[in-house]
């Protein structure tokens, strides 16, 4: 798999994963998931290192169940 492969099905999986959390955080008021919704839909399309991409996705996507508000 090239590296464009990947960044394109690493967009779709956090693109998935940010509708939910960003849906969730709505209806149930919960503002961290909310933001980590809404970064998860923005931030792989600012980020050229697929790395550094993986990284971050990683950190919000575990961000809900770390911090407790």
């Amino acid at each position: 798999m090239d590296h464009e492969t990947a960044y394109w099905l690493w967009v779709i999986i956090t693109g998935a994963i940010s509708m939910g959390y960003f849906v969730y955080g709505l209806k149930q008021r919960h503002t961290v998931t909310l933001i980590a919704g809404l970064a998860l839909g923005i931030f792989p399309f600012m980020m050229d290192n697929l790395l550094w991409s993986f990284v971050l996705g990683i950190a919000f996507i575990a961000a809900p169940f770390v911090v407790r508000v």
